[in-house]
C-alpha cells in the first residue's frame, strides 16, 4: 500500500510542478502584448496559486509517506521523530524543505493582485527551483560520483524541458476552450502562440533528448541496452521511449500542418478547431501517462552503473 502511495505521490508531484512551472512560462514568453479578452481563458495567477498549494500538500504527504517507508510504521503511527530523521538525515528531506520554501514563495508573491511581469518572473524562478527538487527523489540521489553528479544535472534540466513542454500544452487547451470555431482576436491569438512555441519547442525536443541519452548511459549503461526487455524497469523504459516517438509525432503535426491550417482558415473568417483540440488533448494524454510512468521507475532499480 506504501509503494502504490509513493507512486501516486511522485505522479503527482511532477504533474503538478511541472504546470506550475510551465504554465507561468508559456504566458510569459507568449503574451508579453496578451488581449484583454483572453485574461479570463488563461486565468495563471489563479492556477499558479492553486498549483502551489497543491504541491505544499504533497511534498508534506510525500514526507510522511517516506518516513512511513524508512522506519516501517503504520502511516497513521508516523511521528515527529520519524519525520525529523527524514528531514534531517536524508536527501529527500532536504530537497522537500527545499521545495517547500519553494513553494511558500510563490504563494507569498503570487497572492497579491494584479501581477506584474517582473514579480512572474520571480515566481517563474522559485517554481524552477520547486520543480528541480523532484531530481533528489529519484536515482540521481542514490549514488556520490562525477556519473551521478551528471546525471543529477541532466535530471534537473530534464524535469525543466517536461516542464515547459506540459505546461504549454495545458495552457493551448485553455485557451482553445470548449468553442468549436475559432475567429476574430480568439483564433489569432491561439496562432500567435502555437507559431511562438515553434523554437521554444525545438530547444525542449533537443534538450530532453540530450538529457534522455545522459540519464540513460548512466542509468542503463550500453552494456545493458539488450537487458531491458527482460526487466520491469526496461519494458517500462521502452513503454516511455515509444510514448515519447508519440508526443514528437503529435508536436511534428500541430506545428507543420495544424498551426498553418489555423491561419489558412483564419483568413476566410472561421476555422473548426476540432482536430486542433483533438490533438492537443491526446498529446496532454500522452505526457500524462509519461509522467506516471517516471513516478513508476522512480521506484524500481535499473541496472546500470549507479547501482
Amino acid at each position: 500500500m506504501t509503494e502504490v502511495l509513493t507512486i501516486a505521490l511522485r505522479f503527482g508531484l511532477y504533474l503538478d510542478l511541472m504546470l506550475l512551472f510551465g504554465v507561468p512560462a508559456f504566458a510569459l514568453y507568449n503574451f508579453r502584448q496578451r488581449p484583454a479578452d483572453l485574461t479570463p481563458t488563461l486565468p495563471v495567477r489563479t492556477f499558479v496559486l492553486a498549483t502551489a498549494a497543491t504541491g505544499v500538500l504533497l511534498s508534506v504527504a510525500g514526507v510522511i509517506t517516506m518516513a512511513a517507508a524508512m522506519s516501517g510504521a503504520e502511516l497513521a503511527a508516523v511521528g515527529r521523530a520519524e519525520i525529523t530523521a527524514v528531514l534531517t538525515a536524508t536527501a529527500f528531506g532536504t530537497a522537500a524543505l527545499l521545495r517547500l520554501a519553494a513553494l511558500v514563495f510563490v504563494l507569498s508573491f503570487m497572492f497579491p493582485a494584479p501581477i506584474n511581469r517582473a514579480r512572474m518572473m520571480v515566481v517563474l524562478a522559485f517554481a524552477a527551483i520547486a520543480l528541480g527538487t523532484l531530481a533528489w527523489s529519484g536515482h540521481a540521489a542514490m549514488a556520490d560520483s562525477r556519473a551521478a553528479q551528471l546525471h543529477l544535472v541532466a535530471d534537473i534540466l530534464h524535469l525543466w524541458a517536461a516542464g515547459v513542454w506540459i505546461g504549454a500544452l495545458a495552457a493551448l487547451l485553455m485557451l482553445i476552450g470548449s468553442a468549436g470555431k475559432f475567429s476574430g482576436a480568439r483564433g489569432a491569438a491561439l496562432y500567435h502562440a502555437l507559431a511562438a512555441f515553434a523554437l521554444p519547442g525545438s530547444i525542449l525536443v533537443a534538450t530532453l533528448l540530450l538529457t534522455g541519452v545522459v540519464n540513460g548511459l548512466v542509468l542503463i549503461g550500453p552494456a545493458h541496452l539488450a537487458d531491458l526487455p527482460a526487466s520491469r524497469y526496461g519494458q517500462l523504459l521502452l513503454v516511455k521511449l515509444v510514448l515519447f516517438a508519440a508526443m514528437l509525432g503529435l508536436a511534428a503535426l500541430n506545428r507543420y500542418r495544424l498551426t498553418p491550417d489555423l491561419q489558412s482558415a483564419l483568413v476566410s473568417g472561421a476555422t473548426s478547431g476540432m482536430a486542433l483540440r483533438r490533438s492537443l488533448r491526446f498529446e496532454a494524454t500522452i505526457g500524462v501517462t509519461i509522467l506516471a510512468l517516471v513516478a513508476w521507475l522512480g521506484t524500481l532499480a535499473p541496472s546500470g552503473s549507479l547501482t
